[in-house]
């Protein structure tokens, strides 16, 4: 199992199971949303339990991709 969650705690998640294959991007919008090169993973969505979803917000940064961040903080 793995949690985390957003710097002020409003939303929250765990996944179950195994981590997938790690990734790093490089690209610009990566890097202007970080700060720095973005590192991810791929799950299945029904590995993932998400708690406070009303204070996600969302972005979309290109017609493939999705940005999601909490609101609050």
């Amino acid at each position: 199992m793995y949690s985390g969650s957003c710097l002020c705690g409003s939303v929250k998640f765990e996944v179950e199971g195994e981590l997938g294959k790690i990734d790093a991007c490089h690209c610009e919008q990566c890097r202007r949303w970080t700060g720095h090169f973005l590192v991810s993973t791929d799950i299945p969505r029904s590995a993932l339990a998400l708690r406070g979803k009303e204070h996600l917000g969302w972005y979309e940064s290109s017609e493939k991709v999705r940005r999601g961040f909490c609101s609050s903080c």
